[in-house]
């Protein structure tokens, strides 16, 4: 899968892709000002970034029940997306979805910022890897 990570500043992910093929390739993205990182079938994500630009309720885009998303708002809302256009808030200043969210979260409790747990998260999920990438909330 992957793992992404977010605090109230920025979103982190790695950049491995794996399936029939292994590669790499953009996993966060900046929408009219959120900042916002993709887990699943890729295929399916960047539907989900497509429709994220529009934003349209009533046209969910197909294979969205393979996505996972977090979004970081301009004001620093952290809103999780598990396979739905529909969201919830996280209260907590940081989160992790993918295949590597438990070693991330694990690495952001004892201090590590988002880009480091990704690394730490790296070293024990096969499906996490690559060059970090990130996208800073603001401008």
């Amino acid at each position: 899968m992957t793992t992404v990570v977010a605090n109230r500043e920025l979103v982190a992910t790695d950049s491995l892709i794996v399936g029939d093929h292994k590669g790499t390739a953009q996993k966060v993205f900046k929408v009219k000002g959120h900042c916002v990182g993709i887990a699943g079938t890729y295929c399916a994500c960047i539907n989900f970034i497509r429709w994220y630009k529009r934003r349209d309720k009533d046209d969910p885009p197909e294979g969205i029940e393979d996505v996972m998303a977090i979004a970081l708002t301009p004001s620093g809302e952290l809103r999780v997306y598990e396979g739905s256009v529909n969201y919830f808030c996280i209260d907590d200043d940081f989160t992790a979805i993918g295949s590597g969210a438990g070693a991330a979260l694990g690495a952001m409790f004892m201090g590590a910022n988002p880009q480091h747990a990704i690394k730490i998260a790296s070293k024990v999920d096969a499906y996490t890897g690559g060059r970090v990438q990130i996208r800073r909330r603001g401008k």
